[in-house]
């Protein structure tokens, strides 16, 4: 998992995009091989209470 702090050219609002690689079982005339989930979010980050 990553995760980074990203802002687009026409706007100066930022958003958090987080990558998961995740490796995949390739079936029968597949081609294997790691698969990729992107999320974007520009919610903000939640601090933990104790």
């Amino acid at each position: 998992m990553a995760k980074t702090v990203h802002s687009m050219e026409a706007t100066h609002k930022a958003f958090r995009l987080i990558v998961v690689r995740y490796f995949h079982q390739a079936d029968l005339l597949e081609e294997g091989g790691p698969r990729y989930h992107v999320s974007a979010s520009n919610r903000p980050a939640v601090q933990p209470t104790y």
